[in-house]
């Protein structure tokens, strides 16, 4: 699973099939996390710390393995979860390449990388559209998740949107770069919270999130 996705998200709009692959790889993903959940969480967290695997494929693996777990604990309808869990799995197709790059540099982000990481949501969700996706939870959810403004998309997906934002935080921080130790799980969830705001850091606060 994570070779094939980092082949799509590597390959971007260049990728043959990628929304019969990527939906391949969240239906794998949610059967392995059913069968042995603490074998999945453990498989990913180790992962992460393996760049030459592919950072940003694990990145988006582990983070919708926590959106999937979050969800059902906040019990978010089933017809719900399997879109924030493709969401997940995409957010970051715009700036994958990047993503790779940055997990093994040791020089901090160029100005080109800066606005990579700026543009990088819009550039995904309309790279998915071009993909042929119809469905505008989907790109909603990939086109706001770094957005703070909780007053843009669409409300229905408000929920789902703090949940793909925490996770998001939530790894990005517990992985190690080339520049920093990565933080342990506690202390990412602490520095998540600090970071959040209202309804978000209750996601945190309440251990829904890490």
């Amino acid at each position: 699973m994570q070779e094939v996705l980092t082949v799509v998200l590597s390959q971007g709009a260049a990728a043959t099939h990628p929304l019969e692959r990527i939906d391949a790889v969240a239906r794998r993903a949610m059967q392995l996390l059913d069968a042995d959940t603490d074998d999945s969480l453990f498989t990913l967290f180790q992962a992460l710390s393996e760049v030459s695997l592919g950072y940003s494929a694990t990145h988006a693996l582990l983070a919708a393995v926590l959106c999937e777990l979050t969800a059902r604990r906040l019990q978010v309808p089933d017809f719900v979860r399997p879109v924030l869990v493709l969401s997940a799995l995409t957010m970051n197709i715009g700036m994958a390449k990047e993503q790779d790059k940055l997990a093994r540099q040791s020089a901090p982000p160029s100005t080109a990388q800066r606005q990579v990481i700026r543009d990088h949501a819009q550039a995904g969700a309309l790279m998915l559209r071009d993909f042929g996706v119809a469905n505008e939870d989907w790109l909603d959810l990939v086109g706001l998740h770094h957005e703070a403004d909780e007053t843009l998309g669409l409300s229905r997906n408000l929920e789902c949107r703090r949940i793909l934002r925490c996770a998001d935080g939530f790894v990005a921080k517990i992985a190690a770069r080339a520049t920093r130790l990565g933080l342990s799980a506690l202390g990412a969830a602490k520095a998540v919270l600090v970071s959040a705001t209202g309804a978000q850091a209750g996601l945190v606060r309440h251990g829904h999130c890490g």
